[in-house]
């Protein structure tokens, strides 16, 4: 899930903020030699989603949901994916 309202430009200053634990995720951010940081919250890894994708969906999108909340205040400085 992507966050935020702006397409990030290869020379902006803006962070980019990985919303998630997963190792997956950060070795194919790292495969792209994009810098990034990691801003993960404790949040129940629950869904009422019934399909496996759908679930996957509903965490990434609460996950990115917290972080974006716990960052709003600089919000213009991140550019946030989960």
């Amino acid at each position: 899930m992507i966050f935020g309202r702006e397409y990030m430009p290869k020379n902006s200053q803006k962070k980019l903020i990985l919303a998630s634990r997963s190792p997956r995720r950060r070795e194919l951010l790292g495969w792209l030699g994009i810098p990034f940081e990691i801003h993960s919250l404790d949040i129940p890894e629950e869904s009422q989603c019934s399909e496996a994708w759908q679930v996957a969906e509903d965490i990434a999108k609460q996950k990115g949901q917290a972080v974006w909340k716990d960052w709003q205040s600089r919000a213009g400085e991140m550019f946030l994916i989960s």
